[in-house]
């Protein structure tokens, strides 16, 4: 999961609150990928699993994971930077 420690903020920054907004975000965005992780996870180990239900999840994490690099303004979706 994101830490919160690996947000970059500017110190004395007047946009604070923004920051914090996002910041939060961040961590909602991190949380639902580890949910999705832990019910992938889940699903996968069942014997009678549905593939299309499957594939959904990993989009929708692959999803999230891009939009926490955007924000991040780290990696940017389909640039090859993250697996």
């Amino acid at each position: 999961m994101l830490s919160h420690s690996n947000i970059p903020h500017a110190v004395g920054d007047p946009n604070r609150s923004a920051h914090a907004h996002i910041d939060a975000r961040i961590v909602a965005l991190g949380i639902a990928h580890d949910d999705l992780d832990a019910a992938i996870d889940a699903l996968a180990a069942t014997a009678s699993h549905d593939d299309l239900v499957l594939a959904r999840l990993k989009k929708q994490r692959l999803h999230i994971r891009d939009e926490i690099a955007v924000m991040l303004g780290g990696a940017f979706p389909g640039d090859g930077t993250h697996g």
